[in-house]
This record gives C-alpha cells, sequence and structure tokens, in this order.
C-alpha cells in the first residue's frame, strides 16, 4: 500500500484562548472519523500510564541535566 504524506499546515505562533479553542473545534468538525475511531483503539490499547512524575513524586532527569545518569 502506498502512502501519501500528509499535509502539515503551520499553526500561528501563538494563540489566544479563544483562537485556541476555535482551532480545536475546527479541527475536530474536518477530522476523518475513520482515523479518529483508529487512533481511539490505539490510545486505548495502552496499558502504562504516562507520567511526568515518578512514583516516588521526584521528576524523571532531563538528558543532558546535571542529574542524568551519565
Amino acid at each position: 500500500m502506498k502512502k501519501h504524506p500528509r499535509k502539515m499546515e503551520p499553526l500561528p505562533p501563538r494563540l489566544s484562548m479563544d483562537e485556541y479553542v476555535t482551532w480545536i473545534e475546527e479541527s475536530l468538525r474536518n477530522a476523518d472519523p475513520r482515523r479518529v475511531e483508529r487512533q481511539k483503539a490505539i490510545e486505548e490499547q495502552i496499558k502504562a500510564r504516562f507520567s511526568l512524575v515518578e512514583d516516588n513524586g521526584t521528576h524523571p532527569a532531563t538528558p543532558g541535566s546535571p542529574d542524568a545518569a551519565e
């Protein structure tokens, strides 16, 4: 199956909250229902939660930071 690259429209550099809400609503109105359903099915298969905070309450070290393991 030949895949065609998706057209990626650049976002404005900054949006107000009202503009962001309008952009989200427009994106949802124009979404391909099959793609939305496929993405939802993929996300529902995720078993491990994602967190920016470790279970012990600390933040993981950022690569290249002094806290990062060498």
